[in-house]
């Protein structure tokens, strides 16, 4: 669950009967099941959701999407500027896996990493990782300074878009460590 820095909207995946519409009936006869029974999962779909928090229209989906290894899921965080949300995923994912050519050969990699524009919640970026495992990933608090994930075997990884400009007032000094990571993850984004 992430909420945006303004307050007026949050974001969650949310479990729904498949074929349900993205309404909160959907989400309220999901009560009397019990997910630790068998059979709960494949009853199941999930969504990524925005929904609103003002006053007016609490609780109002705003905007929905079908989601595949929601299970995965470590994280969901809004950006510093509200228009993005970010997915990281801590377990690896049959449905979101890749064959990646290299050398004479194909790798199997899988999705660590998922950023969604916030409107329509159209996928924008997603970051593909032959190792990485997520545990936490989050926003650097100054927009356009990057993303920043630790994962399973107690690595931490900064991303930063090529061609951010400017620094940020709050934060002036950049980790020296974290220069080569950032220059091979950006390589991945682009």
């Amino acid at each position: 669950v992430g909420v945006s820095p303004c307050g007026r909207v949050l974001v969650a995946v949310v479990a729904v009967w498949p074929g349900s519409s993205s309404s909160s009936r959907a989400t309220e006869s999901l009560g009397h099941l019990d997910a630790s029974k068998r059979g709960f999962h494949q009853a199941v779909a999930y969504e990524l959701r925005v929904i609103s928090l003002e006053a007016g229209s609490m609780g109002q989906v705003l905007a929905a999407r079908s989601m595949a290894a929601a299970d995965c899921l470590t994280c969901v965080q809004v950006s510093p500027t509200g228009q993005h949300v970010l997915l990281a995923y801590g377990r690896r994912s049959k449905q979101l896996s890749c064959l990646v050519a290299g050398q004479g050969s194909y790798e199997l990699w899988h999705t660590v990493l998922q950023v969604y524009r916030m409107s329509d919640l159209a996928l924008v970026r997603q970051m593909v990782s032959r190792e990485d495992e997520v545990n936490v990933a989050a926003w650097h608090p100054c927009p356009g300074q990057g993303i920043t994930y630790g994962t399973k075997s107690g690595k931490v990884r900064n991303i930063v878009a090529g061609g951010s400009g400017g620094s940020c007032r709050t934060c002036p000094k950049v980790q020296a460590g974290a220069a080569e990571a950032t220059s091979v993850l950006q390589q991945a984004l682009q």
